[in-house]
């Protein structure tokens, strides 16, 4: 993370991500963290690539919800 502003904790803040390209095995992804619209950080990020599971989609709602 590169960050750009201060960011405090305990606190609630917005993510962005984009899909910035994919190769076959790896999905890479550009991600900023906002509060309000100030960008106070971002970050580059790579993961396997797969599928998303129905179950994987409804924790991660979850847990982005709480």
């Amino acid at each position: 993370m590169t960050y750009l502003g201060e960011v405090l904790h305990p606190r609630s803040y917005d993510i962005g991500i984009a899909v910035s390209g994919h190769d076959e095995h790896t999905v890479h992804y550009e991600l900023g963290l906002f509060d309000g619209g100030q960008c106070l950080g971002t970050a580059d990020a790579a993961a396997p690539r797969g599928k998303l599971s129905a179950t994987a989609l409804a924790w991660s709602r979850q847990r982005i919800s709480s």
